[in-house]
């Protein structure tokens, strides 16, 4: 589910997007959908994923140059978790990201994803 906006149901052709009550919903064409992935390092203050990948870790208050803030006596450490991002995009206002605990499973997922959307606008598929 999505937190902030429509859930998105991924199909073969396109994107169904769903309000919160059955009557309201959108179609979006895949083809006309601007897709990417990527990896983001987050400082996390809740419990790991099982399946998320620790980066390290950093303080809860920290100096510029990565160093604690000794102002803190109760400065600690928080673990550093690589997640991976889906955003999906279009001229329609569609604008939605999404964090994803595993991050190889998101760049596996976003290549194959890419390569089918370049595939669908290679073919000569009318749109109505």
């Amino acid at each position: 589910e999505n937190a902030n906006g429509g859930d998105l149901y991924l199909f073969p052709g396109f994107i169904l997007v769903k309000e919160d009550n059955v009557t309201r919903f959108g179609l979006i064409d895949l083809r006309e959908v601007e897709f990417e992935y990527s990896t983001l390092n987050f400082h996390e203050t809740d419990a790991i994923p099982s399946d998320g990948k620790l980066m390290g870790t950093t303080w809860a208050k920290v100096n510029k140059d990565g160093s604690p803030d000794l102002r803190f006596t109760n400065n600690y450490k928080i673990p550093v978790v690589q997640y991976g991002t889906l955003t999906f995009k279009s001229k329609s206002g569609m604008n939605e990201r999404y964090l994803v605990s595993n991050s190889l499973q998101t760049q596996r997922f976003g290549i194959v994803l890419n390569e089918y959307i370049e595939i669908l606008k290679k073919c000569n598929i009318s749109r109505t």
